[in-house]
């Protein structure tokens, strides 16, 4: 993660975040962007998105072409089925995470 926020510290200063990255395993870890959406476009792999919205927990699965929004202020993880790599472009600024409680 420390990498991740180093490679896209400049984009923050814009109040954007944009980039493609490889998504290799399950997040250990739960994001919230509070500056504004989050478009995410799986460009390879299969993965499912689980977004947490009024204390419900919802898994959106995708594969490749495929998009999804997380809403402002929405928690939001991913489950990795197979790797590959993602577009994403979100509000940079007031981004929150929290740890996530994996089984194993």
């Amino acid at each position: 993660m420390l990498a991740y926020m180093r490679e896209f510290a400049a984009e923050r200063d814009e109040q954007r975040l944009v980039g493609i990255l490889p998504i290799k395993k399950t997040w250990k870890h739960w994001e919230c962007h509070a500056g504004g959406d989050e478009l995410v476009v799986l460009l390879s792999g299969r993965c499912d998105i689980i977004q947490e919205v009024g204390g419900n927990v919802t898994a959106i699965p995708l594969l490749p072409g495929q998009a999804i929004i997380n809403r402002r202020g929405i928690w939001h993880t991913c489950d990795v089925h197979e790797p590959g790599d993602t577009l994403f472009i979100a509000g940079g600024r007031l981004t929150r995470y929290r740890p996530r409680d994996l089984p194993g």
